[in-house]
């Protein structure tokens, strides 16, 4: 987490951020901390996005 919040990341949020969105900004902050997450252990464990789906969906039980 915390390299999340280097200086690069957050102008990466901020710019996401600049839309109008429907959501609070509180759960977009949510939304992309969740895909950073994501997709730093989809890499680390060599897994497609839909792999990576199906492996955190059993994992909470969602399937």
């Amino acid at each position: 987490m915390n390299r999340m919040r280097t200086e690069t990341e957050w102008r990466r949020q901020e710019s996401v951020r600049s839309h109008k969105s429907k959501y609070s900004n509180e759960t977009e902050t949510l939304w992309i901390e969740f895909i950073i997450l994501f997709n730093e252990r989809r890499k680390r464990e060599g897994h497609s996005p839909i792999k990576m789906y199906n492996v955190l969906s059993e994992e909470i039980e969602l399937i």
